[in-house]
């Protein structure tokens, strides 16, 4: 690569990440009360920075020189730091192991299956799902009596709705993928029930109460008891249920916990470990990278080669799968 090439790295690379560095310094990316806005923003600004350097003449030899400028060697040892994070965050939930466990379930019937659950999870509309509820157990945390009652129910039905109904679809659809089947889901109240039956052997995988919480939480079926500092909340023709404020308090946060960071936590170490690392996309871009750099049409041709036979390694036990369970 020549020198004129090589000085304009830092330049390209300091335009394209400018939006992410910025949400970061400004606080924006942990401010879970405007996510949506956000990630529009980190959208729009990564399009402009993208578009403006592209439109260069010397844009592609760049980025290629970029290309052969990478360091492999460090790029590995970031996965395995970016691995040991996400096995970190998911290991402060006991349940993580289950969630594990259900992942390699699935891909023992059917290899890389569990990426298809998990491509719902891993994306930007996911990180909204995960903030809606924040503010609510911020408040539920510094406040008491009906007060907190209030904040709990009302986080209770954005929790179910945004993150548990997703969150147990996704075991469901593990365990059946597990099975050698193709997933169908029931209602949100069936399908809390299916689902505590099935996983009854794996303790605090799922809420019992997730429904009735749920639809206490939107159709205001509950009222609080200031003496007993307690809530009861009913579904129709049912029998009320009474529970403490503690009790709600712990309930609601740990259905939050499961299905949002430790979900993440789960889907990311899945991905990195098990896709980008063990099934050698890392490898992968490397040769690809390399080959590149020659600037021949015929490698190029190659590169395209080697990319489309990986897709078919990995496709491959999917379509096969999905053919059978038509």
């Amino acid at each position: 690569m020549v020198d004129d090439e090589r000085s304009q790295i830092p330049d390209v690379l300091r335009e394209l990440v400018a939006p992410l560095l910025s949400a970061i310094a400004s606080g924006r990316i942990v401010d879970h009360q405007r996510p949506a806005t956000l990630l529009q923003e980190l959208q729009r600004d990564s399009a402009r920075a993208a578009e403006a350097v592209m439109a260069r003449p010397e844009a592609m030899d760049t980025m290629l020189a970029f290309i052969g400028e990478i360091d492999f060697a460090e790029v590995r040892r970031g996965l395995d730091e970016a691995t040991r994070a996400a096995k970190r965050g998911a290991a402060a939930d006991q349940r993580y192991s289950l969630l594990l466990n259900l992942v390699r379930g699935a891909d023992a019937a059917c290899p890389h299956i569990a990426v298809v659950a998990f491509a719902r999870i891993l994306q930007p509309e996911f990180y909204r799902r995960f903030c809606e509820p924040v503010d609510l157990l911020l408040t539920a945390e510094a406040s008491k009596g009906e007060v907190r009652a209030r904040a709990l129910m009302r986080a209770a039905r954005e929790i179910g709705e945004w993150l548990y109904e997703p969150y147990l679809r996704l075991l469901w659809e593990l365990s059946e993928f597990g099975r050698g089947k193709r997933a169908k889901w029931p209602p949100f109240g069936q399908l809390v029930n299916q689902c505590v039956e099935r996983f009854a052997e794996l303790p605090r995988l799922v809420e019992p109460q997730a429904a009735l919480l749920r639809n206490a939480g939107a159709h205001a079926t509950w009222v609080y008891v200031a003496a007993e500092k307690s809530i009861i909340m009913w579904d129709e023709g049912k029998t009320p249920t009474r529970v403490t404020l503690a009790t709600l308090q712990d309930t609601v946060m740990a259905m939050w916990q499961v299905a949002g960071p430790t979900l993440w936590h789960v889907a990311s170490l899945h991905v990195v470990r098990d896709l980008v690392i063990g099934k050698g996309l890392m490898d992968l871009f490397e040769q690809v990278a390399k080959v590149l750099l020659s600037r021949q049409p015929a490698d190029r041709t190659a590169a395209l080669e080697l990319l489309e036979e990986w897709r078919k390694q990995l496709t491959a036990p999917l379509e096969q799968f999905f053919g059978k369970c038509l």
